[in-house]
């Protein structure tokens, strides 16, 4: 909960073309970022769920397309994930919440070195137990948050013509 809390869990929306290559801002935002509209409401485009049937149609009617498609979508989900881990931003969030979790955790180290010093005996050594287990956590919490677990949700594909596409 403590790492949730320092570097909180995120959705981001990457685009990448066929080539691996991120389009622009103002082409995300005319022709990708738009609502799903199946029934053409908007006179400018409908959309199209890619059903077996029409993907097997898709397929036959661009063959280059789709060959080595495996291939192809691994490609697209290492270069989105690699454009991600490569954000500035993302640099910076992970930068901020390391500072924030240091500063909180010299507080409570100071803290129980602190108590430690004022104790004696048993209390003492169950004190300092405590110290080394919470700075060894602490360890693994820095270490997550500078290479921070990024999960692929989901990858699609989206097919603009200038025409409807015969499916």
């Amino acid at each position: 909960r403590r790492g949730d809390a320092l570097f909180r869990p995120f959705v981001d929306h990457i685009w990448v073309d066929e080539n691996g290559f991120e389009p622009s801002a103002d082409f995300i935002e005319r022709f990708l970022d738009q609502p799903y509209d199946k029934h053409g409401q908007n006179p400018r485009y409908i959309d199209t769920n890619l059903k077996s049937v029409r993907l097997r149609a898709l397929m036959e009617g661009a063959p280059d397309a789709f060959a080595n498609w495996n291939l192809r979508c691994e490609r697209m989900r290492n270069t989105a994930k690699a454009k991600l881990l490569a954000r500035a931003s993302l640099a910076e969030s992970k930068r901020a919440a390391t500072d924030r979790a240091r500063e909180e955790d010299a507080v409570r180290q100071a803290q129980l070195r602190t108590r430690i010093q004022a104790l004696t005996g048993r209390e003492a050594d169950l004190e300092r137990n405590q110290l080394e287990a919470e700075q060894a956590i602490n360890e693994g919490l820095y270490r997550g948050i500078i290479d921070p677990s990024v999960k692929v949700d989901v990858a699609g594909m989206v097919l603009l013509s200038a025409t409807p596409y015969p499916l």
